[in-house]
């Protein structure tokens, strides 16, 4: 009898978990595009409980502050494209695709990371966070390319974040901007530019002197 009963209570416990969680992520959705088109320190809490027509407390409830409502925003998108980018792929172009079609689903979270949040004080910890990691990532990969050492005045930390901040700025300007219907082929354009400039700085010159 008590075996039932409490598996009848961690059953309801679960079910209260998702419901939570699913609360939580509509209200995270919502208040990302509300962030995203009106600005960081624009926006207030009556305008995100406006949108959600929610009263303001459940935010609070939920957040604790408006603070740690755009912190959960912008900590939940770096998890998702980080968990995508760790992923196994055959070519740098699925990787892209891969992160092009999550950056997609969750664009008013995404650009609120790459156009707000990177130089804001307060929560460019997060954009740190994440390209930080792909820094890291990204150079790696270089590395394996280039199997030989080359001669550059720039070494390939400096090659990776280039690559980065081109990726950044391509990704925020597509999705503001783009037809979601060619996000493949924004993939394969981003790496064939990519592709461009790693061969041509993995090319050499082996010898500094040209020869």
């Amino acid at each position: 009898m008590s075996s039932r009963i409490e598996g009848e209570k961690s059953s309801y416990r679960k079910k209260m978990d998702r419901h939570v969680t699913e609360r939580r992520n509509q209200l995270l959705d919502v208040s990302a595009q509300v962030f995203s088109q009106k600005g960081l320190h624009q926006t207030t809490m009556d305008d995100v409980a406006e949108n959600l027509g929610v009263a303001k407390i459940v935010l609070y409830r939920y957040f604790g502050s408006r603070s740690g409502l755009i912190h959960a925003i912008l900590d939940r998108v770096v998890n998702r494209i980080l968990e995508e980018d760790k992923k196994d792929f055959t070519w740098w172009g699925e990787a892209i695709h891969r992160n092009t079609l999550v950056a997609r689903e969750n664009a008013p979270d995404m650009l609120l990371l790459l156009r707000h949040s990177a130089h804001d004080p307060d929560y460019s910890s997060h954009f740190q966070k994440y390209h930080k990691k792909l820094v890291q990532r990204t150079t790696k990969r270089l590395k394996e390319i280039w199997i030989e050492p080359r001669h550059m005045p720039v070494d390939t930390d400096f090659c990776s974040k280039t690559i980065l901040m081109f990726i950044y700025d391509a990704l925020a300007r597509w999705l503001e901007t783009g037809d979601p219907a060619k996000d493949r082929e924004f993939a394969v354009w981003v790496t064939d530019s990519i592709q461009a400039w790693s061969d041509k700085w993995g090319e050499g010159p082996l010898d500094p002197t040209g020869n």
